[in-house]
């Protein structure tokens, strides 16, 4: 994980950019586009997201590190999971 802001907000965009071009491939591609869109959102995201282990996720010592390196801006610990839930629903198999 990038030790500053600047570049976890860099990699997070990086990762929103390869969604969209999968996203729009998947549109694009007319062989059962909405099916895969479909497949991502209602199975595969909620699959990557019931894998997140939240008793770890929410540890005090998690807790006090977003805390500490948020200055005031608790989204960052957000981006990041919402990042590892993109790149896992968009994993090629």
């Amino acid at each position: 994980m990038p030790g500053d802001r600047g570049a976890l907000m860099h990699e997070v965009l990086l990762s929103c950019g390869e969604f969209e071009k999968d996203f729009a491939a998947a549109l694009d591609s007319g062989k059962g586009g909405g099916e895969t869109i479909r497949v991502i959102f209602e199975e595969k995201l909620v699959a990557a997201l019931r894998a997140l282990n939240m008793r770890e996720f929410y540890s005090a010592k998690n807790v006090k590190a977003v805390i500490d390196a948020a200055d005031g801006y608790v989204i960052t610990r957000v981006v990041v999971v919402v990042r590892d839930a993109v790149r896992a629903c968009c994993a090629k198999s």
